[in-house]
This record gives C-alpha cells, sequence and structure tokens, in this order.
C-alpha cells in the first residue's frame, strides 16, 4: 500500500521537534542543576565565611572574678557564655595591652553562662593578665577557633570507650571534652600528672562527675613529686609508667577504645609508647589523639625521663 509523502514528511517534523523538547529539557534540567550546585556553594561560603569573620572579631568581655586556684595558677572568669559561643575542643585568642596574642583552652562554668581560663603564670602574656587585668576590667579576646569545628577539628563522640592522659595545666584541654562524651554515653578514664594536690586545677567539677556519671567514669590523680604520699581514694604517686596503664585500662584489652593526651611533647610521646605496647587485642588504635592544645598555653613539663625507662621496648 503506497505511503502518503507527506504523512512522512509530518512525522518527521514531529519526531524532530519531540527531540527539541526533550533536548530542551535536559538544558533545562542541567541549569537547575548547576543553579542548586552554586547556591549550595554560595551557601557553604557564606557559612564559612561567617564562622571565619566570627573567629577573628575581637570581644571586649568584662572579667567577673580573678582567683588563685594553685600556687602558682590563676583562674579568670569571664562574663562570655560558654554554651552560647564555644565548643569542647576550640580555643580562644588573649590580646594582652602590649598586642602580643596568646592561645588559650577555656572551661565552662557549672552552669555554662560564663567561661573561665586557668592560667598558670610565668612569663609574657600571662604575667601582664596577672599584673594588669583585674574584676570590673574589660579583657579583649577573639574566637572560638577553628571556625567551623565540627569539619576542622571535631570530638569524636561516637567513641564507648576514651581514655585521657593530662599533664599539669594541660587539664583545661580536657575537661570540658570529658564533658562531652559522658554527656554522650561514653565511658571515660582520666589519668591527671600533677607535682602534687596542690596544683590539681578543677578538682570540684572533675570529682563531680563521678556523682552523675557514677561507673562509667574514672579519674586517677598522680602525683610526681618524690615523697609525696596519697590523701583520699583516687590519687596516687609516682610516674607514668606501664604497670599504671594496665591497672587503668587492663579490662579494656578486648574492646575498642580511643585515647587522648595533653601535655608536654615528652609526656605525648611517652603515653604513645605505651598505649601501642599495652597488651590489648587488638582492638586499641594505636595513635593517641593529641588534645586541641595549641601552642601558648601553660603546660607544665614533667620530668618523664626515669618514666621512660620502664617503657616496654
Amino acid at each position: 500500500m503506497p505511503v502518503d509523502p507527506e504523512y512522512l514528511l509530518g512525522e518527521a517534523a514531529a519526531e524532530r521537534r519531540r527531540a527539541r523538547k526533550k533536548r530542551s529539557r535536559r538544558r533545562l534540567a542541567c541549569r537547575c542543576c548547576c543553579l542548586l550546585v552554586v547556591a549550595v556553594v554560595v551557601i557553604c561560603l557564606g557559612c564559612f565565611g561567617a564562622a571565619v569573620t566570627k573567629a577573628l572579631h575581637v570581644h571586649d568581655v568584662e572579667l567577673v572574678d580573678k582567683r588563685n586556684i594553685s600556687a602558682s595558677t590563676i583562674q579568670y572568669t569571664l562574663n562570655y557564655s560558654y554554651n552560647s559561643n564555644i565548643l569542647p575542643g576550640q580555643w580562644i585568642k588573649y590580646k594582652a595591652p602590649s598586642e602580643r596574642v596568646r592561645d588559650y583552652s577555656p572551661v565552662a562554668s557549672d552552669n555554662g553562662e560564663t567561661t573561665t581560663l586557668a592560667i598558670k603564670v610565668s612569663n609574657g602574656v600571662s604575667l601582664e593578665l596577672a599584673r594588669d587585668v583585674w574584676p570590673d576590667s574589660l579583657v579583649r579576646i577573639s574566637g572560638p577557633f577553628p571556625p567551623l569545628p565540627d569539619m576542622l577539628r571535631s570530638l569524636d563522640t561516637s567513641a564507648a570507650r576514651v581514655g585521657f592522659f593530662c599533664f599539669g595545666s594541660a587539664i583545661t584541654a580536657c575537661v570540658d571534652p570529658v564533658r562531652a562524651l559522658l554527656g554522650h554515653g561514653a565511658n571515660v578514664r582520666l589519668l591527671y600528672f600533677t607535682r602534687g594536690p596542690e596544683q590539681v586545677l578543677f578538682r570540684p567539677q572533675l570529682d563531680g562527675l563521678k556523682n552523675v556519671y557514677g561507673d562509667k567514669y574514672q579519674v586517677h590523680y598522680v602525683y610526681t613529686r618524690p615523697g609525696q604520699e596519697p590523701d583520699s581514694p583516687g590519687e596516687w604517686t609516682g610516674r607514668l609508667d606501664a604497670a599504671m596503664v594496665d591497672g587503668v585500662f587492663h579490662d579494656w584489652y578486648d574492646f575498642p577504645a580511643r585515647f587522648e593526651s595533653a601535655g608536654s611533647a615528652a609526656a605525648k610521646s611517652l603515653t604513645r609508647q605505651l598505649v601501642s605496647s599495652a597488651n590489648h587485642t587488638g582492638h586499641w588504635k594505636d595513635r593517641v589523639f593529641d588534645m586541641p592544645f595549641v601552642p601558648g598555653c601553660c603546660v607544665e613539663v614533667l620530668r618523664l625521663t626515669e618514666a621512660a625507662k620502664h617503657c616496654p621496648s
């Protein structure tokens, strides 16, 4: 049966129209996807820019309290809401009247409405703070850092068992991460090394966690001064060695565990060696994560030479 040429031409034209419509839809979809990607990028850049701007913004905050909490450490309480501005693991920058800047790890007050800094007085910025800054005066800070902490340095709150090794005034970098991990249901054990009981910082806060979390939380105060005797349960004397690690963490050997350390380079190096050489069954991460205790914070450097001799080879 003969086919009408005009019918064939009409069908061809219809096919071309359908093909043009498909191409138009694909181009429209492609443009929409590109616009969506651009919008997401702009939003991300805007959020990052806002976070960076907030971190770099200088705040003049009121100092509401200043007191000695040990022979060489002063605690400063700032009228700056910790809960509204800072996440565990972040730090702030203090700008001294001399224009020098120093980084410090803040600690939340019991209600989170103020921020405290525990600073060991030595020289430089810490000496300026001790000498020139008094209650009711304004303190110039910026931060917190890093901006967008969930992306740039997040505290792993998914771990079920976390051990902390904190040396001297580096405890300031550990107090709030310990609180955060306990709040997420983790089992936390803390070894806190100081020369003696008079140098223990934030003891009421650390001991108070035992009343809230019970067996999920253990804290051991280890005094390294020769001749120092423990005064109460939970206090030990001596140096960090393999026997101490075994005594605190032996029942974790068959389970995954994560470890954090804060202190001097020598202290953290010894911690890594002891954790790596412990008799666990392969579940532990050999890496000991460094708390974000940035250069410039006051760290009590412990004499660990003798302790290193006890480290298994």
